[in-house]
Order: structure tokens, then sequence, then C-alpha cells
């Protein structure tokens, strides 16, 4: 999608934000993918809000939505499609079609990641002796310090999950807090700490704030 010289992430962030709140909700995600025909539970989709919800309240701002759809592996793009000139897109209106059901397709991805990752994290849980600390060493089993595209794709192939690329990266990107494509201990302890083991809010009233996002002239 940010390969797409008509993609602005800012035209995005405001085609799911429909009230203008500069922030998003669980419900947002939700209208977005069935207005593009992906049936999808606010459950699902308040799952993927607190994977990406930096600071833990409950929304997503317009730094977490860049973080949740930009890619992680190249700067440069990254960087690039942020620089892009936007415009607002009204309360009835639509982006481009292409962009539209890209974007509905990388909300479906995120969730359906999720029911995979939530479910092999259940299952090294279940081991006696297990600790986010034994559950690091699992993947990171050459001790580099760090989880990887690389490492982490043999993680999974271990136990017959033979991801893509594009995958790998959407697992390291929610985990990825400090966007250096890597994932260390303590963003990995985190993830399966304080958001596998937490019920998602389903609703919270967004407070109004203001991400500090200059219009274009």
């Amino acid at each position: 999608m940010s390969q797409n010289k008509k993609f602005a992430p800012y035209s995005a962030f405001c085609r799911l934000d429909r009230d203008a709140r500069e922030c998003l909700v669980a419900r947002d995600l939700m209208f977005f993918l069935d207005a593009n025909g992906v049936k999808a539970q606010v459950g699902d989709c308040a799952k993927v809000l607190r994977f990406f919800d930096s600071d833990e309240d409950g929304i997503l701002s317009y730094a977490d939505f860049i973080q949740m759809i930009l890619p992680c592996d190249d700067n440069d793009l990254r960087a690039e499609v942020q620089r892009r000139p936007y415009s607002r897109i009204g309360r009835f209106d639509s982006l481009d079609v292409e962009i539209e059901n890209a974007l509905a397709l990388l909300l479906r991805h995120e969730i359906d990641l999720i029911k995979r990752v939530e479910g092999l994290v259940r299952d090294l849980q279940c081991s006696p002796d297990f600790t986010p600390h034994a559950a690091y060493r699992a993947v990171d089993r050459y001790e580099e310090g760090k989880i990887t595209k690389e490492n982490l794709t043999d993680f999974f192939r271990q136990f017959g999950n033979y991801l893509s690329e594009a995958e790998v990266f959407s697992i390291i990107r929610r985990m990825d807090t400090d966007g250096d494509a890597k994932v260390s201990y303590e963003e990995f302890a985190d993830y399966l700490v304080n958001q596998v083991n937490e019920e998602a809010p389903l609703t919270k009233p967004p407070p109004q704030k203001s991400n500090g996002k200059k219009k274009k002239a």
C-alpha cells in the first residue's frame, strides 16, 4: 500500500475517523471494514487497537495509526510516505478504491494474525516451565539479544507455521515499540504480559485531543 503514490496516511486516518476526533476507537475499525465487505467483531478490532495503542489510553492516535500501517523494515519509504500531501476525507466520502481495498485487507490480516499468534502464545504458556524470558530465548536461540525476521521465521516453522515475509514483519511491528524492526526482550515481555493476557476494551469514550497535524495550504 505504501508503494502506491496515491496513498497518504493522514487521508487514510481521516477516512476511519468519521467524527473528526483525531483518534480512532475499535468501532471505527469495525465500521470501515464492514463498509468494505469485511465482517469483523468489535472485540477483534479492539485487540488490533490495543496492540498499537502506545500510551494505553484505549484509542489510536495518528502516531499509533502510522505504526500500524507503515512498513517497519524500510525507513526511507516510511519517511517518504509521511511527506506526501493529503486531503481530509469527508464524513461520507471514501479513499481511492485501490487504497480503500488495500487498507481493509491490511486490517483483516492484522485480525487474522492476532488469532494465530494468540493461539501459539497460549500453547507456550501451557508449558510448566514457561516464563517470558524462556519464551524469548526460544525465539532468540542464538542469543543475539533481539528477535528479527530471520529467527522469528525459523521459530514459527518449528511449529509448522510457514508465514510470509509480510506476516512476519506484521508480528514484529506489533511488538516493536521503537520502530527499529527488531524486538528487544522488554518489548517482547510487555507484549506477552500486558497485551496477550488482557481483555481488550470494547468501547471507551475518546477524549477530544489533537495530534498537532497541520493541514496543507
